[in-house]
């Protein structure tokens, strides 16, 4: 995990983002805002993620993904793959837990989560990825009127 300079100290940058999107989702006027979260650099990752253990970082230090001894590739996704899905399930559980007075969360629109590279379809499938999330709220919306 790569390492930056915040205020004169050295900070994970994963547990600076962390800090970033908490900041972001628990703003009272962003409350009842949907929320697409786009972890980008998918293609570094899966170059780093053999030399560099997602544990280093400590918000990801219980990361232990199990490996099914059937060897095909629907039971064993790529390491990259498996870390990708936990730290998209990090910033769910972050996303999701009580906030507010007394721990209590009203409603709370879904937190959508999508990977990207460095290469353009990523981001094009991403943006789609939004465009689709735009129409599910302006359909959801209709409905309910």
């Amino acid at each position: 995990m790569e390492n930056t300079y915040s205020e004169g100290v050295l900070v994970n940058k994963m547990i600076a983002n962390k800090q970033l999107f908490e900041s972001m989702v628990t703003h009272p006027i962003l409350a009842d805002k949907r929320f697409l979260l786009v972890l980008t650099k998918f293609d570094l990752l899966e170059e780093k993620i053999e030399e560099v253990h997602l544990r280093t970082c400590e918000w990801f230090e219980v990361f232990n993904p199990l490996i099914s001894q059937n060897q095909t590739s629907r039971h064993n996704p790529p390491m990259a793959q498996r870390a990708f899905h936990y730290v998209g399930f990090q910033f769910k559980r972050l996303y999701d837990s009580p906030v507010g007075p007394f721990g209590v969360r009203s409603f709370r629109p879904k937190l959508f989560v999508s990977q990207v590279s460095l290469d353009s379809d990523t981001v094009d499938n991403a943006l789609r990825y939004a465009r689709e999330i735009l129409k599910w709220h302006v359909e959801e919306t209709s409905m309910f009127q």
